[in-house]
């Protein structure tokens, strides 16, 4: 009986010995197990090889082609923020796309001198296919420069180019597309000439950044500028003046006639300034031909105020503007 005991105490010392010894081994299998699931789940979600392959359309040669993605965004986007990584390029205007994640939203521009820019975008929805083809277009070139109203030049002015274009799904079949448009920015040289190329075919849209750092504080410049590029047209020559800035002086009065100090009148575009104790305002430079929306601030109570008239031309010199609580 005693000896019964003894060995059934050692079959249990040699199991216990056993689970212990055998414990790091099923925690290195286990380990081993996650680590295999968790790189084959990660592995699932990065995209199969996908080229993209660039042509012209009409067929011609292609220089300077380039191809950018940001990933994470959807459209429409200004071109102006598409300043992604720039895609490896595979051979001669084939640019490897497999840096994709399924899953992942992502924008794609592609560019080449004298051509319209592509625009294509990856929903996340479906994996794309394998190659993917896009045909860039002609383009036009617009030249031209910025002057004062004397025909001087400006130097270094900025302004916005917005063109209509179309965001292409690069997901599989059916393709998709948005409408949208693009905006670039662009800075003129010292003698005030500038050069566009690449402009799609449409209505696209110049707007002169007045209230740009590199135009001198009294001057301004004509809002927008509209050009219709069509399919003949190749090269267009344009000029974008900008005006000598006037004063704007005026009053603010509440219904009764009584003056409204310590409020904040700020033109769109146009600055903001506060009343003085009897009500008045100035905004020293402003530009005579554009129009400019008015709010009023209360800024003790942060009230926004009804006021009228609610837009003022530049060249009003004086306006009293009544506000109503």
């Amino acid at each position: 009986m005693i000896r019964s005991k003894r060995k059934f105490s050692n079959t249990w010392s040699y199991a216990l010995y056993a689970i212990l010894m055998a414990g790091p081994f099923c925690g290195a299998w286990v380990a081993l197990n996650c680590a295999h699931g968790c790189k084959a789940d990660n592995s699932a979600k990065v995209m199969r090889k996908v080229m993209l392959s660039v042509e012209a359309s009409p067929i011609g040669e292609l220089k300077g082609t380039m191809a950018t993605l940001l990933e994470g965004v959807s459209p429409p986007l200004s071109a102006d923020a598409l300043v992604g990584s720039a895609l490896p390029r595979a051979e001669e205007n084939t640019f490897d796309l497999s840096q994709l994640r399924v899953g992942s939203k992502a924008l794609l521009k592609v560019t080449a001198s004298g051509r319209a820019s592509f625009y294509g975008y990856y929903s996340g929805e479906r994996p794309p296919q394998s190659w993917q083809r896009v045909s860039l277009k002609m383009g036009a070139m617009i030249r031209g420069r910025v002057v004062d109203e004397s025909g001087r030049p400006v130097s270094f002015a900025s302004f916005i180019v917005q063109s209509p274009v179309q965001y292409v799904d690069l997901s599989e079949p059916p393709l998709k597309m948005i409408e949208g448009t693009a905006a670039t920015r662009v800075v003129v040289s010292m003698d005030g000439s500038f050069s566009l190329d690449g402009i799609p075919v449409g209505k696209s849209v110049l707007i002169l950044e007045g209230n740009s750092s590199h135009l001198p504080s009294h001057m301004f410049a004509d809002p927008v500028t509209c050009v219709n590029v069509s399919e003949e047209l190749r090269v267009l020559s344009i000029e974008l003046v900008v005006v000598a800035g006037v004063a704007l002086r005026g009053q603010a009065v509440d219904i009764a006639g009584k003056p409204c100090p310590n409020l904040e009148v700020t033109l769109l575009s146009g600055g903001t300034a506060l009343t003085r104790s009897d009500g008045t305002f100035e905004f020293l430079a402003v530009s005579p031909r554009h129009e400019y929306l008015v709010d009023v601030v209360d800024p003790n109570g942060l009230l926004v105020l009804e006021v009228s008239p609610s837009r003022i031309m530049g060249s009003a010199g004086f306006v009293t503007v009544v506000v109503r609580r």
